[in-house]
């Protein structure tokens, strides 16, 4: 198994957990696929299946990065955002402000993270008439498109 592949999968759960894009089932159910696939499993799979809790789930896959490239994870995780957004136009907010963590927490370059602060900060502005939802969503959806990366998450 590629190690890179691997942490980065790990960091694209564990940043995704913290930010309430993916849960824990599907960060178990991801490292069930690696342990039923393997006779002789990765030690941080098993610890993903025996965490106890959701904070100890974002501790042991934070431990279990080890090689990873958090900007791709990032990148991952904003496409997974934007097919959220596809599939529920009444979600723009909170994926605008999810975006934003996502960008911070993983160090994207700093117009990525600024570009999602301005968008969640348009969502503000609609009640006061400055900004229309259509303007916040367009440009969110514009943002998701450039900054994304169709998710290669660690296989066997």
């Amino acid at each position: 198994m590629d190690d890179e592949r691997w942490g980065t999968t790990a960091a694209y759960f564990e940043l995704g957990l913290r930010a309430g894009i993916v849960d824990e089932d599907s960060a178990r159910s991801w490292a069930l696929s690696i342990v039923e696939a393997l006779d002789a499993p990765p030690l941080d799979a098993i610890e993903v299946l025996a965490s106890r809790n959701r904070a100890h789930l974002i501790e042991t896959l934070r431990n279990a990065r080890g090689v990873e490239n958090a900007e791709l994870a990032a990148r991952w995780l904003l496409h997974t955002l934007h097919r959220q957004l596809v599939a529920d136009y009444d979600v723009a907010r909170t994926v605008a402000r999810q975006a934003f963590q996502v960008a911070q927490s993983a160090g994207l370059e700093d117009s990525i993270g600024h570009g999602f602060n301005i968008i969640d900060d348009c969502f503000s502005l609609i009640d006061s008439g400055i900004c229309t939802f259509d303007s916040c969503f367009a440009v969110l959806t514009d943002a998701l498109t450039q900054a994304e990366a169709v998710p290669q998450l660690a296989s066997v």
